[in-house]
């Protein structure tokens, strides 16, 4: 059974944790494993790097939210957008939660503390090792 990995992170911008998913992943890919990259906001400029070497990167930043949204203040659209990254999350753990071959791997403290609140809400514990 082929091990899938998902990485969560803010964004593919140009930074030190960034850069190491770009140069780690790939590798990764070449022992066999699949590995995707879910961003919690635009994907970001290295993004397109992995994008040539095959592994997937989403966005879970919402384009097509209601027209009323993007007419509010900064601040609420924010507050919005955390909302809905902390409800795309506790979907990822409740997939997780039946597929037993997925691990999912969050990168600095935005995907930490949204990607923990996901859990919580989507009753995941973690794996079970005994």
């Amino acid at each position: 059974m082929k091990k899938d990995i998902i990485f969560v992170i803010g964004s593919l911008g140009v930074g030190g944790a960034e850069g190491h998913l770009v140069s780690v992943l790939p590798q990764l890919v070449s022992k066999g494993l699949s590995v995707r990259v879910l961003t919690l906001s635009e994907k970001g400029a290295l993004a397109p790097v992995l994008e040539a070497k095959g592994i997937s990167v989403i966005s879970l930043l919402k384009k097509d939210q209601l027209p009323i949204v993007h007419k509010l203040p900064r601040l609420l659209q924010r507050v919005i957008q955390i909302i809905q990254s902390i409800v795309d999350m506790s979907r990822i753990f409740k997939k997780q939660k039946k597929q037993k071959n997925t691990l999912v791997h969050f990168f600095l403290p935005e995907a930490y503390v949204l990607g923990m609140v996901g859990a919580l809400l989507a009753g995941f514990n973690g794996p079970k090792l005994m």
